[in-house]
């Protein structure tokens, strides 16, 4: 699971057209954007309609500034004098969270969950008590293992902290609004434990049903977030999809790279398998089919997260041009699997913020 700047955790027409590479620019986001008109791929008319929904969505989330005085209903008390209290995380906040989340459960093709007031009050004490405690973000907190446990907290908030903490993604960091700490969990390049996508596939799980959310402020200034993910129940639930890609499908552009432009890892998730399925000879190619380009790249990690599922978290070869108006196809191949030796899908590419496409033509 995870955490922030510290986190830690718990086929369509293509225009292929043999000509000079075309100019380019480098956007502000460091995303290369590719001018010629030539290099545009098609969106259909339901593709353009989901686009806009997708981007009315974006619009709608809570991006509202939080802070001590509107997270919560009932403010913590962060003190070792014996009256140390979690506090409760406002509505407001906790709905925010969840609405984030499936913001993203969205864009990989996944059904909304929803939060738990249990999973909640455990998620609550959690950040609580890392907040008293000042646990250490750049060391591993799950089930508060770095972590001195102060003097005069009750058991039973310590280890229900415990048990949150183990079963949750964790949050260190300063965010701005509600949803910064979902999206660097979901973006995942800041792990602590490694080049992996373990928060991610936990959000994104197939299996998932509900989380729970608690926040504190530290003495600091820090935020402290739990989001509980890890039900016990849930692995018997049936993968809704048996392989979960990011991204996917009709996907933003801005979710591709951090808050510093760079490119984040992408993944892919088999829910069915439950070991790890990469072998020496695994190479993942990537092509965008819409100016030609392709490259060839290998594993970050494999590893088994979410209920058993295999994580394989990969980086996009570096000569990829990767912008808001092009058809990408991942191949994987030799995989050590009798039923997935190999898997390839496609997806396409939009901007999150704009109205539409942007492009005149590309809506006629």
């Amino acid at each position: 699971m995870k955490r922030s700047r510290l986190l830690i955790s718990c086929a369509s027409l293509l225009l292929l057209f043999s000509v000079a590479a075309p100019t380019t620019v480098q956007a502000t986001s460091n995303v290369t954007t590719n001018i010629s008109d030539l290099y545009r791929t098609y969106y259909s008319p339901s593709e353009i309609t989901r686009i806009k929904q997708l981007q009315q969505t974006y619009q709608n989330l809570d991006n509202d500034l939080y802070n001590k005085s509107n997270l919560f209903t009932t403010a913590p008390n962060l003190t070792t004098d014996g009256s140390f209290y979690p506090g409760t995380l406002s509505g407001n906040a906790i709905n925010g969270t969840v609405s984030w989340i499936n913001y993203y459960r969205e864009l990989s093709g996944l059904s909304p969950i929803t939060s738990k007031e249990d999973s909640n009050y455990t998620s609550q004490i959690a950040s609580s008590v890392m907040a008293v405690s000042n646990s250490n973000p750049y060391i591993s907190q799950h089930f508060l293992a770095n972590t001195a446990r102060p003097d005069n907290i009750k058991d039973i908030y310590w280890h229900q902290a415990v048990y949150g903490t183990g079963y949750g993604n964790l949050y260190f960091g300063y965010p701005k609004t509600i949803g910064d700490p979902v999206r660097e969990l979901i973006f995942d390049d800041t792990d602590i434990e490694g080049a992996n996508t373990g928060h991610r596939a936990w959000l994104l799980s197939p299996r998932l049903s509900s989380v729970g959310v608690g926040i504190a402020i530290g003495n600091y200034g820090r935020q402290y977030e739990t989001i509980f993910v890890n039900n016990p129940t849930d692995i018997y639930n049936q993968a809704e999809k048996s392989v979960v890609t990011y991204p996917y499908n009709l996907f933003p552009v801005e979710e591709l790279t951090n808050k510093y432009g760079a490119l984040i890892p992408w993944s892919i998730t088999f829910a069915d398998q439950n070991k790890n399925i990469i072998t020496d000879q695994t190479t993942i190619t990537v092509e965008n089919l819409t100016d030609g380009s392709s490259g060839i790249t290998t594993p970050l990690s494999d590893r088994s997260y979410a209920y058993l599922s295999d994580v394989i978290a990969y980086m996009p070869p570096k000569n990829i041009a990767i912008n808001d108006h092009s058809t990408y196809r991942v191949t994987i191949n030799n995989l050590n699997s009798e039923s997935v030796p190999s898997y390839s899908y496609t997806f396409k590419t939009f901007s999150e913020t704009a109205n539409g496409l942007g492009y005149g033509y590309a809506n006629q």
